[in-house]
């Protein structure tokens, strides 16, 4: 007798290999990509196949052990993260479909376990700002002024 997980885990098992037979090379990734922002169901619920493996190794990871919540919750919150970025995909900067919806999905989850109030900098942005000669920026009180997203320095000046 099958339990809900392992039918559930067979199910997607065979959706992936299907979508994997359709989807053979980036050109059709592309089509595939082109067709559902303009509406067709069938090349949406293919891609989801195909990139919904990542969604739930995701949501096992070590980084949500502590989700209190059902798993189903972030594997929905991975959908939602999977359908914004098919939104806002553009095919003509040259990147990879399969590179720039992970994001959207990571931040999906994290908006499901801890709501909107984790910004999450990364680690480049969080080591002091330095001027043209090098030197760290130091703020009024002489503390070295940390790089955040919304910070530009120019010269020797903030600027936003």
């Amino acid at each position: 007798m099958l339990n809900c997980n392992s039918y559930l885990r067979a199910q997607l098992s065979k959706a992936y290999e299907a979508a994997k037979k359709v989807i053979t090379s980036a050109e059709i990734e592309k089509e595939y990509i082109k067709m559902a922002k303009a509406g067709s169901q069938a090349a949406r619920d293919t891609l989801f196949n195909l990139y919904i493996p990542f969604a739930i190794s995701g949501a096992r990871s070590r980084s949500y052990e502590m989700y209190s919540g059902e798993m189903g919750d972030l594997i929905s919150a991975a959908a939602i993260g999977f359908n914004r970025a098919l939104e806002l995909f553009d095919s003509s900067l040259g990147y990879e479909f399969g590179c720039y919806y992970k994001w959207h999905i990571k931040n999906a989850m994290n908006k499901e376990l801890y709501g909107d109030s984790v910004v999450a900098v990364p680690e480049n942005l969080q080591k002091p700002a330095k001027g043209p000669d090098g030197k760290p920026l130091l703020d009024e009180d002489g503390q070295p002024i940390k790089r955040n997203p919304v910070t530009i320095v120019s010269g020797d000046t903030l600027v936003g």
